[in-house]
């Protein structure tokens, strides 16, 4: 048995067919990394050369959590190899005849990238798409009759073409139509902008009729249950829903999915006002969450989407039903965090319009999000006249529960709303300034208005010059030194560490998260679908596969990448960043936390240089792990 591929030169719109041995595929990000490393990707920007691997993971089958589609890229965020994911997606790629598609150059024009059922074309389209919504709903009409089977439209917005940060959207097609709430985001590192400018590429659609080729035991439910209740005393789709509890819905939070439980978890700690929120008192923040976002944003969460049961999946038969929905929006925590309270938006509805926004223009929500905060909070201290902005009142981004009300919810929505369509659209000259990234903005707008926007800017380090917004979360694991910091690649349970073992718990974080990412699996299924990596290849492939060996030395091979591409990990620059991790230490030391309330003290005598060795040491600990020179 062979999986099929297809190289196809944009260019030249030539397209080389090609198979490889099952048992030699074993996985996307794998295959993604061994291209890129022997096309030498590295010496070029990622805007000038770049290739983009989609496949499906080698365990699609009955399995639920087994259909993510993997896209593996160069990010022109950050400058290093990452990749992103599309639930369900995997489904479509194998009926359009392949297993896995490679995609270089540029097209002369802008166009559309066709795969349908074993034929590959390539169709001027000429334009960039007004909006990531509206282009989804054009291709669906257009392609419908071309397509008489299921289909997927992976598209972009006009981020995609004008700035280094777009998304590419993708809504689950059922019946002809677009299914409510299910649609799905290859987000993070920039797929939108390597489609739309490095591959000139408006969309990818893709369907078909094939059968997909994989084993015979992943498609027959007899023998994987045998195999499960061998493994787990159980049968699969039992195990699975024990194991999604909390993106379906937990009885003991009384609430379901990531935006529900994390601000459950989170409550007086959710993140606010561009994370100003960790200046306040415990008792300040503790208002915040008992006036404003409990009863205003996590409360209309409860009553308009979990208790109505508004929730979908992703297109495969999967017992999390993770997408919960309003109306034609799905409600994720990041989004939601970085596209709602953070931006000084503590009310739901005002929150959509932020949301939609982000959306519409086909952007990264956290990476979008995070520079729309980083204006707000410069409005706020009248850093930016209000004309640069083209806008007439001053945004409140004040923390203080005292000095917030209902209108300032409804105010910043409108003024947040306005940047991220700016931001997208490029149509301001304020918004030009972030075009090539978060990072080369935030020092533009230092040298023109003297004030120092790095310190309220929240990204880590790539490099001289790149940097990426991490998850939305009080929490260091997502800004340390780690390459992988778009993805959940880290550790962000609580507590704090010394950096040697700080550095550890992440690095086997990476490897266990990679299991999932590098074989197609939904992370969402973590809890027993990682550990099944190993018996579901050795019975389906004769394969004695340890997925921990082998994601380890995946990710060391990611490294190596990223150390010849020249865009490692580098230290804080952001004061707000620095503040994060102090206070998040402080805030532990008084929950009796030993080592915290070491590194606490230290912070308080010299906070600069105190965070350089805990970043430098964590990140030695980091590389040591995966056998690198601490140096590099």
């Amino acid at each position: 048995m062979s999986i099929k591929g297809a190289s196809i030169n944009l260019r030249f719109e030539t397209v080389k067919e090609f198979e490889i041995e099952s048992e030699r595929y074993l996985g996307a990000l794998d295959y993604g990394v061994r291209k890129h490393l022997s096309h030498f990707s590295y010496h070029w920007d990622p805007d000038e050369y770049n290739i983009t691997i989609l496949g499906a993971g080698p365990l699609y089958g009955l399995l639920p959590g087994t259909k993510r589609l993997v896209g593996v890229y160069r990010s022109p965020i950050n400058g290093i190899l990452t990749l992103s994911t599309l639930g369900g997606a995997s489904i479509e790629l194998l009926k359009s005849g392949f297993d896995l598609v490679e995609i270089h150059a540029k097209c002369p024009r802008k166009s559309i990238l066709v795969i349908n059922d074993g034929k590959i074309e390539i169709i001027p389209y000429g334009r960039v798409p007004e909006s990531a919504y509206a282009l989804q709903e054009e291709l669906r009409q257009e392609f419908m009759d071309r397509f008489p089977y299921p289909f997927r439209i992976l598209g972009t917005g006009p981020a995609g073409h004008y700035t280094c940060f777009g998304a590419a959207l993708s809504k689950h097609i059922k019946n002809g139509r677009f299914d409510r709430g299910s649609e799905g985001w290859m987000g993070r590192g920039g797929l939108g902008s390597v489609m739309g400018r490095v591959h000139n590429l408006v969309a990818i659609v893709f369907g078909g009729t094939h059968r997909p080729r994989r084993p015979a035991l992943l498609s027959d439910s007899r023998r994987l249950n045998e195999l499960a209740r061998k493994h787990f005393s159980k049968g699969y789709m039992q195990v699975a829903y024990d194991a999604t509890t909390k993106y379906r819905f937990d009885p003991n939070t009384g609430t379901g999915g990531t935006l529900g439980n994390n601000l459950f978890e989170a409550q007086s700690e959710t993140p606010s006002f561009n994370f100003q929120m960790i200046y306040l008192s415990r008792e300040a923040r503790q208002q915040l969450w008992s006036k404003y976002i409990k009863p205003h944003f996590f409360q209309p969460f409860q009553q308009d989407t979990i208790e109505p049961k508004k929730q979908k999946t992703c297109g495969e038969n999967c017992p999390a039903v993770c997408k919960k929905y309003r109306g034609d929006l799905k409600k994720d925590a990041e989004p939601y965090l970085w596209g709602g309270t953070l931006a000084g938006i503590l009310y739901m509805n005002d929150a959509e319009r932020l949301v939609r926004a982000l959306d519409d223009i086909g952007v990264d929500a956290i990476e979008g999000g995070a520079q729309v905060c980083c204006l707000m909070e410069a409005l706020w201290r009248g850093w930016i006249p209000l004309e640069d902005a083209g806008i007439d009142e001053r945004p409140n981004m004040d923390p203080d529960p005292g000095c917030y009300s209902r209108a300032d919810s409804e105010k910043n929505a409108r003024i947040a709303e306005k940047l991220a369509y700016d931001l997208g659209l490029q149509r301001t000259k304020l918004s030009t300034h972030f075009r090539e990234g978060f990072r080369k903005g935030v020092r533009i707008l230092t040298d023109k208005y003297g004030h120092s926007f790095k310190d309220i800017a929240v990204y880590s380090c790539f490099g001289d010059e790149r940097s990426n917004a991490p998850n939305p979360y009080w929490n260091p694991g997502f800004l340390m030194p780690s390459p992988f910091l778009s993805r959940f690649c880290t550790y962000y349970k609580e507590g704090f560490f010394e950096p040697e073992e700080y550095g550890a718990k992440i690095a086997d974080s990476i490897v266990s998260e990679l299991i999932n990412e590098n074989f197609g699996l939904c992370r969402f299924h973590r809890k027993w679908l990682t550990g099944f990596v190993g018996p579901l290849f050795k019975e389906a492939y004769g394969i004695d596969l340890d997925p921990y060996k082998f994601c380890k030395e995946l990710a060391a091979r990611m490294i190596e990448y990223d150390h010849k591409s020249y865009y490692l990990p580098a230290p804080w620059e952001s004061e707000r960043v620095i503040d994060l991790v102090a206070t998040y230490a402080s805030k532990l030391a008084e929950a009796g936390n030993e080592t915290a309330r070491n590194w606490s003290d230290r912070f308080v005598k010299d906070k600069h240089k105190t965070a350089l060795e805990y970043w430098t040491r964590t990140r030695r600990a980091i590389l040591a792990y995966f056998g690198r020179d601490a140096n590099i």
